[in-house]
């Protein structure tokens, strides 16, 4: 874990320079990381990350240093509480079982306060597509015809969101 935390360091020192908005990057990917971490363990986004993720992204936009407005941040907030909590309100409704869990809901909220809300939908189909290759190589080691199979989308999510932050910061 250290390496590869030391590794994005460099890497994202090298891709941005040295700036305030730079550190903040590099200590997001640090939370993205050890959340990612967390999911594929126990398919669990405690709430304390993901309400470090949404503050800092207040104060930030609050104060200036991001990439988005703080009006843009609380409207992200919502945003991305209604594009996953809808589809898995009705999941449920259909099917009886939860298809979603409540931490990826509040994981997409928090990312709305980094990630202009526009942009919110691309987020959900980028991880997605990212899930979906996980899933089938999943089953191709597994040998599985995955049925019942449980995969952690929150990884999905901050790669996605991680993947568009790098991408809008550089110059």
């Amino acid at each position: 874990m250290e390496l590869t935390l030391g590794c994005q360091c460099i890497f994202i020192t090298w891709l941005l320079d040295m700036t305030v908005w730079t550190g903040i990057i590099i200590l997001l990917g640090h939370l993205f990381f050890i959340l990612a971490c967390i999911d594929i363990k126990y398919l669990l986004l405690p709430n304390y990350f993901n309400y470090a993720i949404l503050l800092i992204g207040l104060l930030t936009a609050h104060l200036g240093i991001a990439n988005i407005q703080l009006d843009e941040a609380l409207i992200g907030i919502i945003c991305g509480f209604a594009l996953l909590w809808l589809p898995a309100k009705l999941h449920h409704c259909i099917k009886k079982y939860p298809g979603l869990g409540g931490g990826d809901i509040k994981l997409l909220s928090a990312l709305g306060t980094w990630i202009h809300y526009e942009y919110l939908p691309l987020l959900l189909v980028i991880a997605s597509t990212i899930g979906i290759i996980y899933l089938l190589f999943y089953g191709y080691i597994k040998q599985d015809r995955l049925t019942n199979v449980k995969i952690p989308f929150g990884p999905c999510l901050l790669i996605a969101s991680y993947g568009i932050l790098l991408f809008a910061s550089v110059d």
